[in-house]
């Protein structure tokens, strides 16, 4: 009987052990601007052949390199800036055509939608990609407080429907990183910023 009497005991605590106080969890929010750190654009040129369609006179690498930094000085653009991007050109090279790629980055918008805008055969920018500037240790305390504040607020609102009181914050748990994305179609639209906060249910 006192050997049952242990056994019982023992099964039981586990089951204890694993009893916790009420809770519950929501997701605070905060809002923030993304500040834009540089655009980057991918440049192909290259040389121009003869045919049918509308390539008259043909130009070799060089002279559509040259023409092209005639261009840029024109719109304010140093073509010494470009730098070769080799991998890039590896994967898009053309077996028919001498093609060079280059990497133009500037964190100026007006200097990106000149560079877009210039027109000219041998000429491609395929792609403008925008790099987001890096939350600070300061923005992330900042924001995670406030998105802290954000759903204590939701919590109690949750609770008050339910006749019941949130008490002390039980877990914090933010995902999110330094790193930033910027929204392609609105650069300049507002982001969220979400924080996970669990609450003693009283």
């Amino acid at each position: 009987m006192k050997k049952l009497k242990y056994l019982l005991i023992f099964l039981m605590t586990p089951l204890l052990a694993q009893v916790s106080p009420n809770v519950i969890t929501v997701q605070g929010e905060a809002i923030h601007k993304v500040e834009v750190k540089e655009y980057n654009a991918i440049i192909i040129l290259t040389e121009i052949k003869v045919d049918s369609y509308q390539n008259l006179e043909a130009k070799t690498l060089g002279d559509v390199s040259l023409k092209f930094e005639k261009k840029l000085k024109k719109i304010g653009i140093d073509f010494k800036k470009f730098k070769p991007n080799i991998s890039y050109e590896l994967y898009n090279i053309s077996v028919k055509k001498k093609t060079v790629v280059y990497n133009y980055k500037t964190t100026s918008i007006t200097k990106i939608r000149a560079l877009v805008k210039v027109s000219m055969n041998g000429l491609n920018v395929p792609s403008v990609t925008v790099e987001a500037k890096k939350l600070s240790l300061e923005e992330i305390v900042h924001l995670s407080n406030e998105a802290i504040g954000n759903a204590q607020i939701l919590a109690s609102g949750i609770a008050k429907m339910q006749h019941r009181k949130i008490g002390k914050i039980i877990q914090i748990v933010n995902s999110q990183l330094s790193d930033q994305t910027v929204n392609s179609y609105d650069p300049g639209k507002p982001q969220l910023y979400a924080v996970t906060v669990s609450f003693e249910l009283l």
